[in-house]
Protein backbone atom coordinates (compact mmCIF):
# COMPACT_ATOMS: atom_id res chain seq x y z
CA UNK A 1 0.00 0.00 0.00
CA UNK A 2 1.11 3.69 -0.47
CA UNK A 3 3.25 5.31 2.42
CA UNK A 4 1.79 8.26 3.87
CA UNK A 5 4.67 10.89 2.59
CA UNK A 6 3.96 9.42 -0.98
CA UNK A 7 -0.05 10.13 -0.42
CA UNK A 8 0.85 13.31 0.65
CA UNK A 9 2.88 14.21 -1.92
CA UNK A 10 0.15 13.28 -4.99
CA UNK A 11 -2.33 15.21 -2.98
CA UNK A 12 -0.29 18.53 -2.75
CA UNK A 13 0.37 17.88 -6.24
CA UNK A 14 -3.15 17.76 -6.80
CA UNK A 15 -3.30 21.28 -4.72
CA UNK A 16 -0.98 22.57 -7.15
CA UNK A 17 -3.23 22.18 -10.82
CA UNK A 18 -6.25 22.55 -8.61
CA UNK A 19 -4.29 26.14 -7.96
CA UNK A 20 -4.74 27.10 -12.07
CA UNK A 21 -8.82 26.46 -11.79
CA UNK A 22 -9.66 28.33 -8.52
CA UNK A 23 -8.83 32.24 -8.30
CA UNK A 24 -7.39 32.60 -4.98
CA UNK A 25 -7.82 29.40 -3.83
CA UNK A 26 -5.80 29.11 -0.47
CA UNK A 27 -7.78 32.61 0.18
CA UNK A 28 -10.86 31.31 -0.46
CA UNK A 29 -10.29 28.30 1.66
CA UNK A 30 -9.53 30.37 4.54
CA UNK A 31 -12.14 32.88 4.01
CA UNK A 32 -14.79 29.31 4.04
CA UNK A 33 -12.78 27.70 7.49
CA UNK A 34 -13.46 30.87 9.36
CA UNK A 35 -16.80 30.72 8.11
CA UNK A 36 -17.31 27.52 9.53
CA UNK A 37 -15.38 28.03 13.00
CA UNK A 38 -17.63 30.81 13.84
CA UNK A 39 -21.14 28.82 12.82
CA UNK A 40 -20.31 25.65 14.13
CA UNK A 41 -18.41 26.48 17.65
CA UNK A 42 -16.63 23.92 19.58
CA UNK A 43 -19.20 23.83 22.00
CA UNK A 44 -21.79 22.27 19.34
CA UNK A 45 -22.72 18.90 21.19
CA UNK A 46 -20.97 16.29 21.30
CA UNK A 47 -18.76 18.20 18.83
CA UNK A 48 -19.47 20.32 15.57
CA UNK A 49 -19.54 17.92 12.19
CA UNK A 50 -18.46 19.23 9.09
CA UNK A 51 -18.92 17.29 5.85
CA UNK A 52 -17.05 18.61 2.49
CA UNK A 53 -18.99 17.19 -0.32
CA UNK A 54 -17.48 16.70 -3.71
CA UNK A 55 -14.18 16.51 -1.61
CA UNK A 56 -11.63 15.41 -3.93
CA UNK A 57 -8.82 13.82 -1.80
CA UNK A 58 -9.78 16.20 0.70
CA UNK A 59 -7.91 19.42 -0.25
CA UNK A 60 -10.79 21.38 2.05
CA UNK A 61 -11.30 18.97 4.22
CA UNK A 62 -7.87 18.12 6.09
CA UNK A 63 -7.27 22.16 6.08
CA UNK A 64 -10.75 22.14 8.15
CA UNK A 65 -9.91 19.23 10.53
CA UNK A 66 -6.30 21.19 11.17
CA UNK A 67 -7.62 24.36 11.99
CA UNK A 68 -10.63 22.79 14.22
CA UNK A 69 -9.31 19.39 15.53
CA UNK A 70 -12.46 19.29 17.92
CA UNK A 71 -14.38 19.02 15.34
CA UNK A 72 -15.32 15.66 13.21
CA UNK A 73 -14.65 16.44 9.45
CA UNK A 74 -15.92 13.96 6.40
CA UNK A 75 -15.22 13.88 3.11
CA UNK A 76 -17.38 12.64 0.77
CA UNK A 77 -16.36 12.04 -2.75
CA UNK A 78 -17.23 9.94 -5.52
CA UNK A 79 -14.23 8.74 -7.10
CA UNK A 80 -13.01 5.55 -5.28
CA UNK A 81 -9.06 6.18 -6.10
CA UNK A 82 -9.05 9.87 -4.63
CA UNK A 83 -10.73 9.10 -1.76
CA UNK A 84 -8.26 6.50 -0.83
CA UNK A 85 -5.69 8.85 -1.93
CA UNK A 86 -6.93 10.87 1.07
CA UNK A 87 -7.90 8.61 3.24
CA UNK A 88 -3.92 7.39 2.75
CA UNK A 89 -2.61 10.41 4.16
CA UNK A 90 -5.01 11.62 6.63
CA UNK A 91 -7.28 8.65 7.36
CA UNK A 92 -6.71 9.66 11.05
CA UNK A 93 -8.14 12.64 11.36
CA UNK A 94 -10.55 12.80 8.12
CA UNK A 95 -13.56 10.07 7.89
CA UNK A 96 -13.47 9.92 4.22
CA UNK A 97 -16.78 8.05 2.49
CA UNK A 98 -17.32 7.56 -1.08
CA UNK A 99 -20.65 8.34 -2.24
CA UNK A 100 -21.75 10.57 -5.47
CA UNK A 101 -22.85 13.54 -4.07
CA UNK A 102 -26.62 14.26 -5.92
CA UNK A 103 -27.16 10.59 -7.06
CA UNK A 104 -30.11 8.76 -5.96
CA UNK A 105 -29.94 7.98 -2.08
CA UNK A 106 -26.47 9.72 -2.06
CA UNK A 107 -27.05 10.90 1.60
CA UNK A 108 -27.70 6.75 2.62
CA UNK A 109 -24.48 6.25 2.14
CA UNK A 110 -22.91 9.14 4.65
CA UNK A 111 -23.67 7.20 8.35
CA UNK A 112 -24.69 10.56 9.82
CA UNK A 113 -28.30 12.23 10.63
CA UNK A 114 -27.16 15.65 11.30
CA UNK A 115 -24.23 17.77 10.31
CA UNK A 116 -23.49 21.42 11.41
CA UNK A 117 -21.74 22.51 8.26
CA UNK A 118 -21.76 21.39 4.61
CA UNK A 119 -18.81 22.92 2.39
CA UNK A 120 -18.71 22.96 -1.33
CA UNK A 121 -15.83 23.91 -3.07
CA UNK A 122 -16.02 23.96 -7.05
CA UNK A 123 -19.45 21.58 -6.67
CA UNK A 124 -21.95 23.78 -6.97
CA UNK A 125 -22.04 24.79 -10.63
CA UNK A 126 -22.44 21.32 -12.11
CA UNK A 127 -25.96 20.36 -11.83
CA UNK A 128 -28.85 22.08 -13.74
CA UNK A 129 -30.76 24.96 -12.05
CA UNK A 130 -33.49 22.60 -11.18
CA UNK A 131 -31.41 19.76 -10.10
CA UNK A 132 -29.71 22.13 -7.81
CA UNK A 133 -33.06 23.40 -6.35
CA UNK A 134 -33.40 19.41 -5.33
CA UNK A 135 -29.77 18.96 -3.88
CA UNK A 136 -30.15 22.29 -1.73
CA UNK A 137 -33.24 21.28 -0.24
CA UNK A 138 -31.52 17.46 0.72
CA UNK A 139 -28.55 19.69 2.56
CA UNK A 140 -31.03 21.97 4.13
CA UNK A 141 -32.72 18.79 5.80
CA UNK A 142 -29.44 17.61 6.72
CA UNK A 143 -28.44 20.06 8.57
CA UNK A 144 -28.82 21.12 12.24
CA UNK A 145 -31.05 23.75 13.18
CA UNK A 146 -28.56 25.97 13.20
CA UNK A 147 -26.54 24.69 10.69
CA UNK A 148 -24.50 26.22 7.77
CA UNK A 149 -23.90 25.90 3.85
CA UNK A 150 -20.85 27.65 2.75
CA UNK A 151 -20.38 27.43 -0.94
CA UNK A 152 -17.27 28.29 -3.10
CA UNK A 153 -17.04 28.69 -6.36
CA UNK A 154 -16.90 31.03 -9.61
CA UNK A 155 -19.89 32.62 -10.28
CA UNK A 156 -21.08 34.22 -13.65
CA UNK A 157 -21.47 38.01 -12.31
CA UNK A 158 -17.99 37.68 -10.94
CA UNK A 159 -14.68 39.07 -13.23
CA UNK A 160 -11.97 37.02 -14.12
CA UNK A 161 -9.73 35.89 -17.22
CA UNK A 162 -10.65 32.78 -18.94
CA UNK A 163 -8.67 29.47 -18.64
CA UNK A 164 -6.32 29.05 -21.72
CA UNK A 165 -4.58 25.83 -21.38
CA UNK A 166 -4.00 23.17 -24.15
CA UNK A 167 -5.59 19.88 -23.89
CA UNK A 168 -2.09 18.44 -23.63
CA UNK A 169 -0.72 20.80 -21.44
CA UNK A 170 -3.14 21.47 -19.35
CA UNK A 171 -2.74 20.64 -15.34
CA UNK A 172 -5.79 18.37 -14.68
CA UNK A 173 -4.65 16.45 -17.75
CA UNK A 174 -1.30 16.23 -17.11
CA UNK A 175 -1.57 15.28 -12.99
CA UNK A 176 -3.88 12.60 -14.08
CA UNK A 177 -1.48 11.23 -16.97
CA UNK A 178 1.00 11.30 -14.37
CA UNK A 179 -0.77 9.55 -11.59
CA UNK A 180 -2.20 6.59 -13.96
CA UNK A 181 1.65 5.68 -14.71
CA UNK A 182 2.69 5.97 -11.63
CA UNK A 183 3.73 2.63 -9.86
CA UNK A 184 2.92 3.52 -6.29
CA UNK A 185 -0.54 4.68 -7.23
CA UNK A 186 -1.16 1.09 -8.64
CA UNK A 187 -2.99 -0.23 -5.73
CA UNK A 188 -5.59 2.30 -5.18
CA UNK A 189 -6.16 3.36 -8.34
CA UNK A 190 -7.17 -0.38 -9.29
CA UNK A 191 -10.87 -0.18 -7.96
CA UNK A 192 -10.70 3.22 -10.37
CA UNK A 193 -9.92 1.37 -13.17
CA UNK A 194 -11.60 -1.56 -12.66
CA UNK A 195 -15.13 -0.81 -14.16
CA UNK A 196 -15.69 2.09 -11.81
CA UNK A 197 -17.91 4.86 -13.65
CA UNK A 198 -19.29 7.96 -12.43
CA UNK A 199 -22.79 7.59 -10.69
CA UNK A 200 -25.27 10.29 -11.24
CA UNK A 201 -23.63 12.51 -13.17
CA UNK A 202 -24.20 16.58 -12.23
CA UNK A 203 -24.11 18.19 -15.82
CA UNK A 204 -21.65 20.73 -16.69
CA UNK A 205 -21.46 23.93 -15.73
CA UNK A 206 -25.23 26.33 -14.63
CA UNK A 207 -23.37 29.33 -15.14
CA UNK A 208 -25.29 30.97 -12.12
CA UNK A 209 -24.76 34.25 -10.72
CA UNK A 210 -24.32 35.30 -7.24
CA UNK A 211 -27.37 36.41 -7.03
CA UNK A 212 -29.67 33.38 -8.46
CA UNK A 213 -27.99 31.27 -6.25
CA UNK A 214 -29.05 33.31 -3.04
CA UNK A 215 -32.42 33.54 -4.74
CA UNK A 216 -32.80 29.40 -4.97
CA UNK A 217 -31.48 29.37 -1.56
CA UNK A 218 -34.02 31.56 -0.09
CA UNK A 219 -36.86 29.29 -2.45
CA UNK A 220 -35.13 26.37 -0.83
CA UNK A 221 -35.89 27.45 2.78
CA UNK A 222 -32.33 28.86 3.52
CA UNK A 223 -32.08 31.63 5.69
CA UNK A 224 -29.78 34.88 6.11
CA UNK A 225 -28.01 33.73 2.77
CA UNK A 226 -25.19 35.99 1.66
CA UNK A 227 -22.17 36.25 -0.46
CA UNK A 228 -19.35 36.72 2.40
CA UNK A 229 -16.73 37.07 0.28
CA UNK A 230 -15.35 37.47 -3.40
CA UNK A 231 -11.81 37.88 -5.33
CA UNK A 232 -11.75 37.66 -8.65
CA UNK A 233 -13.78 35.31 -9.96
CA UNK A 234 -14.37 33.10 -6.93
CA UNK A 235 -16.98 34.04 -4.69
CA UNK A 236 -17.65 32.08 -1.16
CA UNK A 237 -21.89 32.03 -0.05
CA UNK A 238 -23.38 31.26 2.85
CA UNK A 239 -26.50 30.07 4.40
CA UNK A 240 -28.43 29.14 7.34
CA UNK A 241 -31.02 26.89 7.64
Amino acid sequence: MISEAAAAAWVHRWDRQQQHYADHRESRFAAMIDLVRRGAPPGAPPHPVVVDIGAGPGSLAWRIADAMPYARVVAVEADPFLSALGRAWRGDTVEFVQAAVGAPQWRRRVPIECVDAVVASSVLHYPPRERLGDLLGQIREWLAPDGILVNADHFSDLDGSPLGFAPASDPWTVWWREALRAAELAPLLASRLDGWTPEGELGGDNDLSTGQHLELLRQTGFTDSRVAWTRGRSGVIVARR
